[in-house]
């Protein structure tokens, strides 16, 4: 799933608050855009892609979209950090933030044009 979409289709890049309550919304609208044929590259954080994989059978869900490719980051905080909570989730934005956006910047980079953008209004780039 660590493919880079590349094609004529339409590409949107999703980019939710690495925190269960605003991922689960993007993934359906990811699934959605994909059920249109829009390529999709969804960026959230190791924890939370871990976490994904652990709980759901997420990979077996977006493998029959070919266009879609989720991107992994470090969220700056270690793997035990509780990251539950007002603390828990104010705490990921520093260094989802800043780990974030050199692989957008990446991703924006290449092949194809992006054609829009979700990104999720807590973050900071």
């Amino acid at each position: 799933m660590e493919q880079q979409p590349l094609s004529s289709e339409p590409h949107v890049v999703i980019i939710p608050h690495p925190i269960q309550g605003h991922v689960t919304p993007m993934l359906h609208l990811a699934e959605l855009l994909c059920h249109t044929k829009f390529n999709i590259t969804l960026i959230t954080s190791n924890y939370i892609h871990q976490r994904l994989i652990k709980s759901s059978d997420i990979l077996g869900r977006f493998s029959r979209f070919s266009g879609f490719c989720f991107e992994a980051v470090d969220d700056g905080l270690p793997d035990d950090y509780p990251r539950v909570g007002m603390d828990g989730s104010w705490a990921v934005i520093p260094g989802f933030s800043s780990n974030a956006e050199p692989r957008l910047k990446e991703v924006l980079s290449i092949g194809g044009s992006v054609w829009c953008l979700f990104v999720d209004g807590w973050l900071i780039f």
